[in-house]
């Protein structure tokens, strides 16, 4: 027997909020858009079960519609004493480069940007309103925070507040060639700079800049990395102001108050 898949007006919603975004940049493909992804839950008719559990929680599945970049998953439950599929919204708006690993268990929020050639281990937590620029380094267990006050419900605990952003979410970027160790927890309205390296089990409350190498709860910066990975000073050795570190590797950089400048960047 056929489940009865029943689309909710909150799911309508969010199809209608896609829609519109793809209209008003590619009108042409935006109807074409809209009916794929009716139709693909619409085959959950016949088997609802076969999709795997939503990381919302055991009593939700998830379906995933559309290509890379683009991907859109449909959050449902399935009541089986009805036989009825209820969809309860669309998670839509993250964008995945070419060439990126994405671990087991990983969750990527909606409106989640990731860059090309991009690692991400397992386990991690990738909120809303997080843009990954190209190249970064995320290891296993990290969590991505977007709100500096949360609260589960109203004010009188009478009725759940919504998950989607609102003006509470603080965006969170990490640029590119950026290394994030194992078990980090990464605070909102900051920036991890350009080929930053952070320590394992580290919280990161501030900005962090270009190079820098930070650890710590909360993390400050201990000293600098070449764009190779490898350390090529540390803040208690070093002046304020030096004219010239060099790497290992061969690449050289200067140093002038915490702020790293490539002298021969590779072309």
């Amino acid at each position: 027997m056929a489940y009865l898949v029943k689309i909710t007006s909150r799911a309508e919603r969010d199809l209608d909020h896609v829609y519109g975004q793809i209209n008003a940049q590619h009108s042409d493909a935006a109807l074409k858009w809209y009916a794929g992804p009716k139709e693909a839950i619409l085959s959950l008719e016949d088997q609802p079960n076969h999709c795997p559990v939503a990381p919302e929680g055991d009593k939700f599945r998830h379906l995933l519609y559309g290509q890379k970049p683009h991907i859109y998953r449909a959050i449902y439950r399935v009541l089986e004493r009805q036989k009825r599929v209820e969809v309860l919204h669309i998670r839509h708006g993250a964008t995945i480069g070419n060439e990126c690993i994405i671990g087991e268990k990983t969750y990527v929020a909606y409106d989640v940007k990731i860059g090309h050639r991009v690692k991400i281990n397992a386990m991690v937590y990738i909120c809303a309103a997080v843009t990954i620029e190209d190249g970064v380094m995320i290891s296993a267990g990290t969590t991505f925070t977007n709100d500096r006050f949360p609260r589960a419900t109203t004010p009188d605990l009478k009725h759940l507040r919504p998950s989607d952003p609102d003006e509470h979410t603080l965006p969170t970027l990490i640029r590119e060639g950026a290394t994030i160790g194992a078990q980090c927890t990464i605070g909102n309205g900051l920036s991890i700079g350009r080929f930053a390296m952070i320590g394992m089990a580290s919280l990161i409350t501030k900005n962090i800049g270009d190079f820098h190498l930070a650890i710590g709860a909360p993390a400050r910066t201990i000293g600098y990395v070449c764009r190779c990975g490898a350390p090529i000073g540390k803040v208690a050795d070093l002046e304020p102001v030096v004219p010239k570190l060099t790497c290992k590797c061969g690449l050289t950089y200067a140093l002038n108050n915490g702020v790293i400048t490539e002298l021969n960047p590779p072309s």
